[in-house]
């Protein structure tokens, strides 16, 4: 697949939300999350909707959409303009949940998408969604993640790493919980 599509399939999904955007949610989710730029008030329905038909179109189309973000993110944040927050939600929802993806690949997505993270809506909507996060042969992995996400000093990366904890390892029992708890106690969260 050459870049002119994966522009295109991004194009198509900027569309396809924006068709769905109501202004009245624009301005109920504009009180929630005051500073947030690049919103067009979609309901969370629609870019689920639109991560599932990603997902289901398979890994494939889900990793060039999943460049073609990253690359457009990329060009404007070295702008100082904003990307669509829908846009970047569809794309976190679809790398976390699509089918066929190893554990160190979603890893990888993660890692990148977590860069364009400003703000407390995306780290608790990617953290949430992320699957197979405490499969046994998974943790090892998982942990130095969350690691590596703590050590960054990013506010939102730190975030994201307490989401992902909260979310998966609490329910998981208590060996993942108490490294979890651990890992929650390091001094770049405490400060």
């Amino acid at each position: 697949m050459n870049a002119s599509s994966n522009v295109s399939q991004l194009d198509a999904l900027h569309l396809e939300l924006l068709h769905a955007a109501i202004p009245q949610q624009y301005d109920t989710i504009g009180v929630m999350m005051p500073g947030v730029a690049g919103r067009i008030g979609c309901r969370a329905s629609a870019y689920r909707s639109a991560a599932k038909r990603l997902c289901r179109s398979g890994a494939g189309n889900v990793e060039s959409v999943l460049a073609a973000f990253l690359s457009d993110a990329q060009c404007r944040r070295t702008q100082g303009r904003g990307y669509v927050q829908e846009v970047l939600w569809t794309v976190m929802l679809a790398a976390s949940q699509a089918e066929g993806i190893p554990f160190a690949k979603r890893l990888e997505w993660l890692d990148k998408l977590a860069q364009c993270i400003d703000n407390w809506a995306s780290c608790d909507l990617l953290g949430e969604a992320v699957k197979d996060f405490t499969l046994p042969q998974n943790e090892a992995a998982a942990f130095a993640f969350l690691d590596a996400l703590i050590k960054s000093r990013n506010l939102w990366r730190i975030r994201l790493a307490l989401v992902l904890m909260l979310a998966h390892m609490a329910p998981a029992g208590s060996r993942p919980l108490k490294r979890a708890v651990q890992l929650s106690s390091a001094p770049e969260v405490l400060t």
